[in-house]
């Protein structure tokens, strides 16, 4: 051949193959999500970032940016980036210093400088929008300075006093204030007795700015001299406008932000039924792609056979064998990209999951791989199904899914848990950085332990979550033991014994029945299967209505033992002193003196005494109801009359025995005056109240009255001598576990109690852990044996308050000078040990021994150590004495100076730590001599002394140098003129000792308070109350915080010690008692450490919080099945010191891996943490277990010591063109998302149709949700949701932007919002006028100043109240809070959704009078009322508890629903609801709009949910609104995090028609009606919507069945449905009614939810979610049927009845599969056309708008318009620019084209229905 042809040849060969990949080049899709705000500098991002580090790390890195002299360079981003990173780094560990690139490169603090920002914009708009401001500025005192002299001038000029920083500028937690020195309040100029406090002068700029550091040194000048009292606060500000004059500052600015910690998937569409546009796919579709050979195998071939698409695949791999399992996975997708793959079959997809496995785990990068599989799957799984399987992975997949189950997912993050399922990027970058903070806080100094054991006692932490409990398990409070049945009956009067009262004898004894229960029921059992004891005063009103619900509840049946005991407040003051005295003995009181509740209960035990328990509760119901009836107003007459009458009653018909019989013969007038006399049966009652206060005050269920400071006199406590409230709420005590049982609804207090009671009973049973025998048969000693309980309850200790109690990372003490002052009180320490022992817990005794609450505290912590814990079950224990005296400086007192003498006595190897105990505990213990030794040292007696010295003695200590010490302390302190100084060298502990005391305890001066490894728990305080804590409450504060964590780290320290572990603190050289004190304080200081950091790292928001579903001992769970796998693990190695360390369990098959691989690169490549990651397999897969393509965007080139990371971008390099694809987002549950820019329909996106190569979205963050629980906290028992409360988010200006409504469940309520300052508030109107704002935990309770235009005349009248709260958004997690109300006063029984009354309809409420009847005789039971019941279980029974009931009404009230119902329900205007996705349903959606506007008179508003419309629908619907006239809301929800979700987004659009009805749309909306997108309308709407629906809440037209050729799909016909229906109609859910203010009132939108997420957690329930979830509950939640003809729809109804079709749907037909928009053409015809061309008018025109708007973009994009470009447009500009496009007016111009095309249109339907008929 010549050189020539050769040279042809070779031409035609490039050419042609160079055709072949062009014309076969992939096609993919780019995603990008933007915030509504610009993006912020890298340099306040940084400054954030140390702030949470440190707050003094502001100061030092601001001085160190400052005095580089580069702030001003102009110095390129990357070198800018570098600078930034590396002074940060330099003041931080190197482990938190790695975090600096990784946290600025996903933008983790840009919405704290966007709060910022927006609090400059609320406080100085004057700054912030005008062209003519500095970039930097001060404010003080509402004036700005923008200059050091006008700063100067400021803060030199004459201050006007104000009491308070209320007139200055709000300073916030966040706020960035100056360490300098501030003096106190100081009087005015003229001597006055004004106080000026200190000034605020808040620096508002950018380091880097010119105008920066001259005000930024004059702060911190003035702000350092405490003469010029002012405070100086940073917050970091940078504006557009000063961003090119800012340096280095301006790094990371410019355009909106892009955010990261998102996903989104590219899913295949099921094309069953199009949903293409046909118009849009016209213009659209593009000539284009190829078809390639899909055959292949596990090899890759030779020859020819082994290139794919110009790749010689065979060669590579002989190359480069180590990658040959990433050659093949890149082959898969070169083979996908043309995505006409075979179908598979199911025995292909049988073991793709091991097959995947298999590749993953021979790959030289499995993690690399492992997101490519996952990510990649649907165009991967054809060549994966042919990959052969080892016999050892299957073997090991075996073994392993013995402990775990196919397929699960598992993260665990230094040993805790990670929810894989919800996973939040941002809160789990904020648990990242505080567990490398942690890790710091371990191995760096003071502590310094090994990395290795560092990393166990992390894992540690795990037993904490697991066991909250001092029992285990997931109770947080132990119960109370109220001793023995003897004990119990000797002071609690029991109303009924259900094992021995005859009423109860045809009941079973089985506990196994309890399993036989209906959910919601309580099981009657002739068992004592709940006690219930009441603590509670007997004649206050909350006491009173109690004992009136008890007793019904009695009457009805209830299966529970009620028994009682009073707590008499002027006996248990009398019995607390004698405790507290008892050297004094109070004489007895006569009747005369006595207040009416020691009366009543002298006189109840009388009656007990005399007749039995029984007659004294007739006493106390009679008390009841003679204060019911208003008969009585002095307590004193009703106990007369109340003893007399039982006592009648009970001498008519006495019990059994010779007492009572002998009693019964007395009169009521001779009882009662022996009662008065304290004779008779009277004699001994006086000894039991006073042994039964005793008993309570021992149990801790009554405390003895606080006094403040200086009066602990407890006679000046005021009797409970009225019917008022109560001095102490009521106590119910259920099977141990106490709570508060006052309010206005006791019962259901009791019952809510109960039934959890009920719930942890069943689950006993069945799992076999309690039965008949246990306990030796007596059922309330088998419970407690089971849980475990205590002998006293301290609420202080275990209620919860305790749950918020202070905790201290106690490592600082380490390095404290007084730490070498400390020694440490063992128990049981007779001789110095040799057998190594470490104590779980150490407690700090902080007291000042000069006051009488520190005394009693050293004196109570004393005997704890010698007598209550010998004697308890408890684990060892440490006493620490820390002396926190008032004035440290001053000499101590001679009992101090014994007390540190006894201490110092094991300094000596002759002393034995148990006769220091011995001797200290004698000598505190001595009331007397304490009181005498507790004096100045200068009045000390020798006499004292010596007596002190003979305990010295006796307990065996050497009394000899005890005395040099005192004598020596006299010696230094001694002055020249005899009087006693302090700071000698002798007494410098108690300088050192107290600061301790301030520094790490953060306790005030002569403050008295235990430190149980960090936690505090305080006892006294100079200036506030105290509270009394006895050796018995350091038992149950030892219980309580030795279990979990405390004994795990023990023990694992005891472990490390035994196996030789070197640890810096504890030399191998050390002996073991030295040793095991050192230990004992390393394991106290190891769990502080922990505790407090668990705390501080609780996220604001998001996932990462409270919405966690994860079980509390999911941790420990994951860690014990971890270790028993056998090990087929990725092993990703960490640096030489790995910050932390990541093991999981993935399915590689799985969403979790699609979106944590992604995380685990990004964390490999930023931070090199040390990872293990188990494969985990689904086996025998039949469908494919991916249907999507995903990728989570995240930033790039995050390596160390690289420049700036790259943005943020979701991009799918190939994809398949021929399928229909839906695009997804992933988003964090704290965001709301929605598309801004897309040119092509996410929905429905088919690549062949995309003109370039990429199709370009662009999606944008709508809001940050603020999310909550609401609850009323009227009720004293319990917290309950208030049902339909209204709350408003808005700002000052502008109070009500946003509202929504809570939620009965959960008490749930959700707004939207952003980064900023926001005034959360509730509604004007009846939420106002009903509730107050008790509390929250949002930044403040203060109300703005003024409430704005919205309620300004209200504000007036209501000045005192609380009704708003200021609310800080700041983060990316959003925000989760807790709103507390409280009904105002008289407002108790009102419902706030219930104006006009109680409901005018009785269906569906329930009847609390019903609940009595449960466990009746059928013979005792009142005649049924014929009106239903609601269904059982939660719905029917238990959640109307929760949720409130609406009662019948009277004559009155139904006439006033006949008036209104002759009014128009719902008002004048129609509110019509829908919903679409999809370009072509948006289009059928605009021509249904116009169809309504079309046949209907009233004027109609559209509320459209906003989730899932295209950015040109929401531009078009302005347009269109403008053009015919109508008004339009877009609305839209955010899905619970609570609420189980749909994977599916059909599903998902189905679900919000009909979940969140109750809160989607205001209060002033009565009614709505939804009409289906893809639906006509023939009939004036207005007919539907006031139609009369006889109570139901909504109505539904049912499925009509005329058309036979049907009947095969009618799945309602037969099975499930059949049977569930009862003859019930099955509803279609295209057109429906809903009667919202009905639908509220009887929580209808509660109880669909609550069957919801019952049904839906099963795949193969509610297939038709939208219908099938309000059909399925219609026999609890009524549906009114519509006549037929409300919609006719072919499918199922056949052209006979379609003449008088008022609505015609083009629902899907089953049979022939026809696409809607040929049915709709073919069905509906000329009209369909007609309106067809009027919405495309329109669209074209707002299309034309958006274009000649666009700039270019990349091929195949379109640019996003300006934020709000049409939303925020005026309409009538809208308006304006159509009327110009189309040159018609926008009014007539319709208006004609209407009339000229409607007589042809009907002429033409009615052409169609003639020939139909």
């Amino acid at each position: 051949m010549t050189l020539r042809n050769t040279c042809i040849l070779a031409g035609f060969i490039l050419a042609t193959s160079w055709f072949c990949v062009e014309s076969a080049k992939p096609k993919g899709a780019s995603l990008t999500l933007k915030a509504r705000f610009n993006a912020t500098s890298y340099l306040l991002e940084t400054v954030e970032f140390l702030a949470d580090e440190d707050a003094y790390l502001v100061w030092d890195f601001l001085d160190l940016i400052s005095g580089s002299g580069t702030g001003y360079a102009e110095l390129d981003d990357g070198t800018c980036w570098r600078f930034i990173t590396d002074r940060a780094a330099q003041l931080l560990s190197p482990s938190v210093g790695k975090l600096i690139p990784l946290t600025l490169g996903v933008r983790q603090y840009a919405a704290k400088l966007q709060m910022i920002r927006q609090l400059a914009e609320q406080f100085h708009p004057e700054q912030m929008f005008s062209h003519e401001t500095s970039c930097c500025f001060v404010s003080v005192d509402g004036a700005v300075a923008t200059t050091p002299q006008i700063l100067s001038d400021l803060l030199n000029g004459i201050a006007t006093p104000y009491s308070s920083y209320s007139e200055s500028e709000q300073l916030f937690s966040f706020d960035h204030i100056f360490p300098g020195e501030v003096g106190g309040p100081k009087t005015d100029a003229d001597g006055g007795s004004a106080e000026i406090y200190p000034r605020v002068a808040i620096l508002y700029g950018s380091p880097g700015l010119p105008c920066f550091s001259p005000l930024y040194e004059e702060l911190k000048r003035v702000a350092s001299n405490p003469d010029d009292n002012v405070i100086f606060a940073f917050r970091p500000l940078l504006t557009a406008a000063c961003e090119p004059f800012s340096g280095c500052a301006r790094a990371g600015t410019g355009g909106q932000l892009l955010l990261p910690g998102w996903g989104v998937e590219a899913a295949l569409k099921n094309t069953e039924y199009s949903a293409m546009d046909d118009k849009e796919v016209s213009r659209q579709q593009q000539q284009g792609g190829s078809e390639e050979d899909e055959s292949g195998t596990a090899d890759f071939g030779t020859g020819d056979a082994a290139v794919v698409k110009g790749f010689r695949l065979d060669v590579l791999a002989a190359r480069r064998p180590q990658l040959r399992q990433e050659l093949l996975t890149f082959r898969d997708q070169l083979r996908a990209a043309d995505d006409d793959e075979a179908a598979l079959k199911v025995w292909d997809l049988r073991d793709v999951g091991l097959q995947a496995t298999q590749r993953i785990l021979g790959s030289s990068d499995p993690l690399a791989l492992l997101a490519e599989l996952s990510q990649n799957f649907p165009g991967i799984v054809s060549s994966l199904s042919r990959q052969s399987v080892s016999s050892s992975l299957k073997s090991a997949v075996t073994h392993n899914q013995q402990f775990v189950s196919a397929g699960a997912n598992f993260l665990l993050l230094n040993g805790l848990a990670v929810d894989v399922n919800d996973f939040d990027f941002f809160a789990f970058l904020t648990r990242l950085r505080s567990e490398m903070r942690l890790r710091d806080t371990l191995v760096g100094p003071p502590l310094e332990l090994p990395s290795e054991l560092a990393k166990q006692v992390m894992a540690l932490r795990a037993e904490e979550s697991a066991h909250p409990g001092p029992g285990g398990g997931e109770e947080a409070e132990p119960r109370l033991n109220l001793g023995s049945s003897s004990a119990m009956v000797k002071h609690v009067a029991f109303l009924n014994d259900l094992e021995r009262d005859s009423r109860y004898q045809r009941y079973g004894r089985n506990l196994g029945d309890l399993l036989n229960t209906f959910p919601g029921r309580l099981r009657p059992l002739a068992r004592n299967v709940f006690t219930a004891v009441l603590v509670t005063e007997p004649l206050c009103s909350e006491s009173l209505e109690l004992v009136m619900n008890i007793e019904r509840m009695w009457e009805g049946g209830y299966p529970i033992r009620f028994g009682v005991v009073f707590n008499l407040p002027s006996v248990v003051s009398r019995v607390g002193q004698q405790r507290k005295q008892p050297h004094l003995r109070s004489g007895v009181l006569s009747w005369a003196e006595m207040d009416a509740s020691e009366r009543f209960g002298r006189g109840f035990a009388t009656l007990k005494e005399a007749f039995g328990p029984a007659a004294a509760w007739k006493m106390w119901t009679d008390a009841a109801e003679a204060v019911a009836s208003g008969y009585f107003e002095e307590p004193k007459e009703v106990v007369e009359m109340a003893f007399k009458s039982a006592w009648e009653a009970a001498a008519r018909s006495p019990p059994p025995g010779a007492r009572a019989k002998a009693a019964s013969r007395k009169s009521p007038s001779d009882a009662f005056k022996m009662l008065k006399d304290g004779a008779g049966y009277a004699a001994e009652v006086g000894m039991q109240l006073s042994e039964t206060a005793s008993w309570l005050l021992a149990k801790g269920l009554v405390q003895p009255p606080a006094a403040k400071a200086g009066e602990r006199d407890a006679d000046k406590v005021a009797a409970a001598d009225d019917l008022g409230q109560c001095t102490a709420p009521p106590i119910v005590w259920v099977n141990g576990l106490t709570a508060k049982a006052g309010g206005s609804q006791p019962a259901e207090d009791i019952m809510y109690k109960v039934m959890g009671e009920m719930q942890r009973m069943q689950e006993a049973v069945y799992f076999g852990r309690i039965d008949d025998r246990s306990g030796g048969g007596d059922v309330l000693v088998a419970i407690l044996q089971m849980h475990g309980s205590v002998e006293r309850l301290n609420q202080r200790l275990v209620g919860p308050r305790a749950r918020s109690a202070q905790v201290l990372n106690l490592a600082p003490m380490l390095n404290h000078p007084a730490h070498d002052t400390l020694r440490a009180l063992y128990r049981n320490a007779g001789s110095r040990s040799s057998v190594l022992n470490v104590a779980s817990v150490t407690h700090y005794i902080a007291a000042d021994l000069s006051n009488e609450a520190g005394r009693e505290l050293a004196a109570e912590a004393l005997r704890f150590l010698s007598e209550v814990l010998p004697a308890s079950s408890a684990s060892n224990s440490r006493l620490v004495l820390v002396a926190n005296p008032v004035q440290p400086e001053d000499a101590p007192s001679l009992l101090e100076l014994l007390v540190q003498a006894g201490i110092r006595q094991l300094d000596s190897d002759e002393i034995s730590m148990d006769k220091v105990v011995a001797f200290l505990t004698k000598l505190l213990t001595d009331s007397t001599l304490v009181a005498r030794l507790s004096g100045e040292l200068a009045t000390g007696s020798s006499e004292e002394t010596l007596v002190a010295m003979k305990y010295a003695e006796n307990a065996g200590l050497d009394s000899k140098s005890i005395r040099t010490f005192l004598i020596q302390v006299v010696d230094e302190s001694l002055t020249e003129q005899g009087t006693m100084r302090g700071g000698t060298p002798s007494m410098s502990y108690r300088i050192t000792q107290s600061d301790l005391c301030r520094s790490v305890f953060r306790l005030e001066a002569g403050a008295a308070a235990v430190i149980s490894n960090g936690r505090v728990t305080p006892v006294y305080t100079p200036n506030g109350e105290s509270h009394e804590l006895l050796a018995e409450d350091l038992e149950l504060l030892q219980i309580v915080t030795s279990s979990g964590l405390a004994a795990a780290i023990s023990k694992t320290l005891l472990t490390a010690r035994s196996e030789g572990l070197e640890m810096e603190r504890v030399p191998a050289d050390l002996p073991d008692d030295a040793a095991s004190n050192v230990l004992s304080e390393l394991s106290a200081v190891l769990t502080s450490a922990l505790a407090s950091a668990c705390r501080v790292a609780a996220p604001e928001g998001g996932s990462g919080g409270s919405s966690s579903k994860m079980s509390p001992g999911a941790s420990l769970q994951m860690q014990n099945m971890m270790s028993m796998l056998r090990r087929q693990a990725v092993e990703v190695p960490g640096g030489p010191d790995a910050p932390f360390h990541i093991e999981a369990v993935l399915n590689p098959l799985s969403r979790p891996a699609q979106r944590l691989t992604a995380v685990l690169l990004l964390l490999r490549e930023a931070l090199g943490p040390s990872m293990s990651l188990t494969l985990n397999p689904q086996r025998d897969i039949t469908e494919m277990p991916l249907k999507s393509y995903y990728r989570y965007a995240l930033p790039t080139g995050l390596a160390l010591g690289g420049g700036p990371p790259g943005p943020p971008t979701a991009y799918f390099s190939r994809l398949p063109g021929r399928r229909v694809l839906t695009l997804n987002l992933d988003a964090p549950e704290a965001w709301l998302v929605e598309p801004a820019a897309a040119l092509y329909d996410l929905d429905n996106l088919r690549l062949e149709d995309v003109a370039g190569e990429v199709a370009f979205a662009e999606f944008e963050l709508d809001a940050l949700m603020l999310t909550g629980s609401c609850v009323d906290v009227t009720a004293s028992g319990r917290m309950t949701p208030p049902r339909g409360l209204q709350l408003h988010l808005g700002t000052q200006e502008q109070p009500h932007r946003v509202d929504t409504l809570v939620m009965a469940n959960l008490a749930y309520f959700q707004l939207k919002a952003a980064p900023g300052r926001w005034l959360l508030s509730l509604a004007p109107g009846r939420s106002r006028d009903l509730y107050l704002l008790q509390s929250s935990t949002g930044t403040s309770l203060e109300a703005f100043s003024h409430e704005g235009e919205e309620g300004a005349a209200a504000a007036a009248d209501q000045s005192s109240d609380d009704v708003s709260t200021q609310v800080l958004i700041s983060s990316f997690m959003g925000k989760h809070m807790i709103l507390r109300v409280r009904k105002r006063p008289g407002m108790e029984a009102e419902d706030v959704l219930q104006e006009d009354g109680p409901a005018d309809d009785s269906y569906d409420t329930w009847d609390p009078s019903q609940e009595d009847d449960e466990y009746m005789d059928d013979d005792e039971k009142p005649p049924s009322s014929p009106t239903p019941t609601p269904s059982g279980g939660i719905i029917g029974k238990v959640s109307s508890l929760i949720m409130g009931a609406g009662s019948k009404a009277g004559a009155a009230q139904q006439d006033a629903a006949s008036k209104k119902a002759r009014q128009l329900r719902g008002g004048d205007t129609i509110n019509v609801f829908t919903v679409a996705s999809g370009h072509m349903y948006e289009r059928l959606q605009k021509i249904m709009i116009l169809s309504v506007l079309r046949h209907t008179k009233s004027r109609v508003k559209f509320w459209i949910i906003k989730n899932y419309m295209s950015p040109q629908h929401k531009q078009v619907i302005p347009a269109l609104a403008e053009r015919f006239g109508f008004d339009y809301e877009f609305v839209t929800y955010k899905w619970p995090h609570w609420l189980h979700k749909q994977t599916d987004k059909q599903r998902l659009i189905w679900a919000y028609k009909i979940l969140f009805l109750d809160v989607l749309f205001p209060l002033s909306v009565d009614r709505i009606i939804f009409v289906d997108s893809d639906q006509v309308v023939r009939s004036d709407l207005a007919e539907l919507y006031h139609m009369d629906l006889k109570g139901a809440p909504y109505a539904y037209t049912p499925f009509c069945d005329n058309n036979k050729e049907m009947d095969e799909y009618r799945f309602w016909k037969g099975g499930f449905w059949r049977d569930h229906l009862q003859g019930k109609p099955y509803h279609i859910s295209a057109l429906y009614l809903v009667d919202l203010k009905r639908f509220r009132q009887i929580a209808a939108g509660d109880q669909l939810r609550v069957v919801y997420d019952q049904l839906s957690k099963d795949p193969n329930s509610l297939a038709n979610l939208d219908q099938d979830l309000p059909n399925y509950a219609q026999h609890s939640i009524r549906i009114f049927s519509l006549p037929q003809e409300w919609l006719w729809c072919e499918s199922w109804c056949g052209n006979a009845t379609k003449a008088k079709a008022k609505t015609i749907d083009l629902c899907n037909n089953p049979k022939t599969k026809e696409p809607k928009l040929t049915a709709a053409r073919r069905i509906i015809g000329g009209l369909w056309e007609m309106l067809d061309k009027q919405q495309e008018d329109v669209t074209r025109m707002v299309q034309s708008v958006l274009e000649a708007g666009e700039e270019v973009g990349p091929a195949g994009s379109v640019s996003a318009p300006a934020a709000g470009q049409f939303q925020e447009r005026a309409d009538a500009d809208v308006a304006t620019e159509l009327t110009e496009l189309s040159g018609q007016n926008p009014y007539l111009g319709v208006d004609a084209d209407l009339d000229a095309d409607v007589s042809e249109a009907d002429a033409s339907e009615a052409r169609t229905d003639k020939t139909e008929l």
